[in-house]
């Protein structure tokens, strides 16, 4: 039993590190809204369940009702562990496997707008670094490749993401005519 238990304890710990990390990254470089700061709300949970259910337990003991949502927290956290190991599988994967330089195209996903209109550092990392994979590929294949800013309107936003995409990329030196907008 110590040897399934003491790997869960240490991936759900690491796993809230992730999350807590995570969280005040994207707290401090993108807007202060309730849907950035789920991953710092997750990382706290994963470290705040135990001593939870240790004290309702504790002071309730043997209730089916807190039994029955413990098991539910409990089913949840390995869940979420087990998908952190998906994504750091997924990130090692890709550091190993380089993507070879003969693309045609490709899809940058927008990820909303600042203020209705201005890009975000996150999204704006996502279209700087497919502009340099075409640069990359174009002086190492010499085969072109078009980029497509891909993005709708949200309500609380101005102007299509894909719009504001395309403005951004043009700023940062990438030529319109190697930009679409969806």
């Amino acid at each position: 039993m110590a040897l399934i238990l003491i790997p869960v304890v240490l991936l759900t710990i690491f796993s809230a590190f992730l999350f807590i990390w995570n969280g005040l990254i994207v707290w401090r470089r993108e807007s202060h809204s309730l849907g950035n700061l789920l991953t710092l709300v997750i990382g706290i949970l994963l470290i705040m369940m135990p001593v939870l259910f240790n004290l309702l337990n504790h002071y309730l003991p043997n209730n089916k009702i807190v039994t029955f949502i413990e098991n539910v927290s409990y089913s949840c956290q390995n869940y979420l562990v087990f998908w952190v190991l998906a994504f750091l599988a997924s990130y090692f994967l890709t550091k190993i496997v380089k993507p070879k330089y003969n693309k045609e195209y490709a899809i940058v996903l927008g990820s909303g707008l600042i203020n209705g209109d201005t890009v975000s550092p996150l999204l704006g990392s996502r279209i700087l670094i497919a502009a340099k994979f075409k640069a990359k590929q174009l002086a190492k294949s010499k085969k072109k490749m078009i980029l497509i800013m891909s993005g709708g309107q949200g309500s609380d936003e101005k102007l299509p993401e894909s719009v504001a995409m395309k403005a951004y990329a043009i700023k940062n030196g990438v030529p319109e005519s190697v930009l679409r907008s969806q």
